[in-house]
């Protein structure tokens, strides 16, 4: 495929026409198709034209600068006022290049992050965006390395990385921050020796019922998003099925992002107040997100947690932390605790008591 470029005089008129292949535009401009030592270099002719594609004439910008302005018009669809080719919003093509903080722009790693979980930002909750944003940075990671490396060893979650991502180890886990089979693991293993670990805990989240995310659920099952969409009562039943699984998409990505941050509230709240709800203070703790493989659904937490033993024997200890494991029901919440919870503010009432049983009878 080949572009075409008309080039003109300040006075309007045309003075020539330029073509070059479009492969050879992106790797003037990107990394696209390189190998170390074997970078694709265009001719002179072809240099010249990418300069004249990436430069500014009479004071106004050239779309092509914009990149993912052009791929995603729904998103980056204003203009600044006084250049009609400058979209706002867009990180442009300057910041793609191997420097962090290039052009005074934020880092693509930082920018990715943002465009991903800002609320406000329609393309936080397009999985085509995020897709994208993905591969530009896998596309800058593998910049100057052998793509076969990738293919055969993929990437890991790297926090020292400028992108976030590096080339893996051939007995990786899975893109995210696992920590089986890896260092971090056998550094848990090893400290066990000196901390040691009182109570295991796994929480797992319950979306219609849990506070932070409960009301996105109440909001999608209630269907009252359907008034806004244009023409519902007129759509179709395939059609309407369609709406609905964007929508299923869309409600995926803020509800995670909203349990993201209502699971760090949770554990600092079980962390720091650990002696009311365990009765012991917690000297030390170590939670992680674990992921199911074969489905949509947001994280779980296992953590483990050391209490403190005080003056107590190991005996008692043991008895102690036995009495927090609690196999039916009906033990969840004693009789005898339950005005202690409602002074701790965990209950509201004997109503809410009873709203909890109803709810852990239904799980």
């Amino acid at each position: 495929m080949e572009v075409e470029m008309t080039e003109k005089t300040p006075d309007d008129t045309v003075e020539g026409w330029y073509t070059a292949p479009m492969h050879v535009l992106f790797n003037q401009l990107g990394s696209l198709c390189t190998r170390f030592n074997r970078r694709i270099k265009g001719t002179q002719f072809q240099q010249h034209f990418v300069q004249t594609v990436v430069s500014t004439l009479r004071g106004f910008s050239f779309p092509l600068l914009y990149l993912t302005g052009m791929l995603f018009p729904k998103h980056f669809w204003s203009t600044a006022r006084h250049d009609p080719s400058a979209i706002l919003g867009v990180m442009p093509v300057s910041t793609y290049k191997s420097r962090t903080y290039n052009d005074g722009f934020s880092s693509l790693l930082q920018q990715s992050r943002t465009y991903a979980t800002v609320s406000s930002s329609s393309t936080s909750t397009d999985h085509n965006f995020v897709s994208h944003l993905f591969d530009t940075l896998a596309n800058k990671t593998m910049s100057g390395l052998d793509s076969r490396d990738f293919k055969r060893k993929g990437f890991r979650v790297s926090p020292s990385s400028e992108n976030g991502i590096e080339l893996g180890e051939g007995d990786d886990s899975k893109l995210n921050q696992s920590l089986d089979s890896t260092q971090a693991a056998r550094n848990l293993a090893a400290g066990s020796q000196y901390v040691g670990f009182d109570v295991f805990v796994t929480l797992t989240l319950n979306a219609s019922k849990h506070p932070g995310v409960c009301h996105l659920y109440k909001w999608k099952e209630s269907m009252g998003w359907t008034k806004h969409v244009e023409n519902w009562d007129y759509l179709t039943d395939e059609q309407k099925y369609e709406v609905k699984q964007s929508f299923e998409m869309a409600y995926t990505c803020i509800l995670n992002r909203n349990w993201l941050e209502t699971r760090k509230l949770l554990l600092d709240f079980i962390i720091h107040s650990a002696r009311t709800i365990l009765g012991k203070e917690c000297l030390d703790a170590f939670f992680r997100d674990e992921y199911q493989e074969s489905s949509a659904n947001v994280c779980h937490l296992h953590g483990l947690m050391s209490l403190s033993k005080k003056d107590m024997s190991n005996e008692e200890f043991k008895e102690f932390i036995c009495s927090l494991q609690r196999n039916a029901v009906c033990d969840l919440i004693l009789s005898h605790e339950i005005e202690d919870y409602i002074e701790e503010g965990l209950l509201r009432d004997l109503d809410d008591w009873e709203k909890f049983e109803d709810t852990a009878y239904e799980v």
